[in-house]
């Protein structure tokens, strides 16, 4: 979230900035959308990795980046950081019956 203010600091002066935080039972949506700027930006002195820096951040914690112009000459940049550390659709292992241990018998008990 702070990269993505940084940025709409230093791309867009004078936009309105709105920041959405969500929670979810299965993690954490953050959002940054700034309107389109009200003067033109002074050239940057950046590397311009900011956002390749932001996805593989979340990356690292299971979650993703997804940045965006939007229709009004704006910007946006959200991100889905999972409760757990894992990407969507990774499961944890789990018994097949919780509460219930299955226990196989070994060559010597046969």
């Amino acid at each position: 979230m702070q990269e993505a203010l940084s940025n709409v600091l230093r791309h867009a002066p004078g936009a309105a900035v709105r920041i959405e935080v969500t929670h979810f039972p299965d993690g954490l949506y953050l959002s940054v959308t700034n309107s389109r700027p009200t003067r033109p930006a002074p050239a940057s002195p950046g590397t311009g990795h900011g956002l390749l820096g932001m996805r593989e951040r979340a990356s690292m914690l299971g979650g993703h980046v997804v940045a965006t112009p939007t229709l009004h000459g704006g910007f946006s940049v959200s991100a889905f950081l999972p409760r757990d550390g894992r990407a969507y659709g990774e499961q944890p292992e789990r018994p097949p019956f919780p509460g219930m241990d299955l226990i196989f018998p070994t060559g010597d008990a046969l």
